[in-house]
């Protein structure tokens, strides 16, 4: 029995380019960027910023639009893009729209199971932040995250 498969090709498309100061710090470059995204939204959106290793941003993707409380997050779709755009490491944004920037025991367990996942592809992540507005929450300078 013969069996058809497909050859694929896989590309990335751009579907739009956002202006930054690429003076700015690391974590303030990409909070402009995902409130430039996001705004002021009525549910979690879990972006991922793919980073060269002079830790700049070369690229971003929103890899989950959840509900007010959660976002559906799998190791696969995070580092999807990062793969395609060879990044060197990956910074991950989401947003809390309840105002309480603090990480939930699932922000913490799922940051956790992305690490393990990026030691495996070595592709680290070097922060992930939780922004409300103005204010955001850094998992690294809580020392939830473990610098490299």
């Amino acid at each position: 029995m013969n069996k058809r498969i497909d050859v694929v090709t896989l590309k990335q498309c751009v579907e739009k380019r956002i202006i930054i100061d690429d003076d700015l710090p690391i974590d303030e470059a990409a909070i402009q960027v995902f409130i430039e995204l996001v705004g002021d939204a009525d549910r979690e959106y879990f972006v991922v910023f793919m980073l060269d290793c002079h830790n700049k941003i070369n690229a971003v993707e929103i890899c989950s639009i959840g509900i007010l409380s959660c976002a559906v997050i799998h190791p696969r779709e995070i580092f999807k893009g990062a793969i395609l755009s060879n990044a060197e490491k990956i910074l991950l944004v989401h947003n809390h729209p309840s105002g309480d920037v603090l990480p939930s025991k699932a922000d913490i367990e799922v940051t956790h199971n992305l690490v393990r996942a990026s030691e495996i592809l070595r592709i680290p992540v070097v922060d992930h932040l939780i922004v409300f507005e103005d204010r955001w929450f850094s998992f690294l300078k809580a020392g939830i995250l473990e610098e490299e």
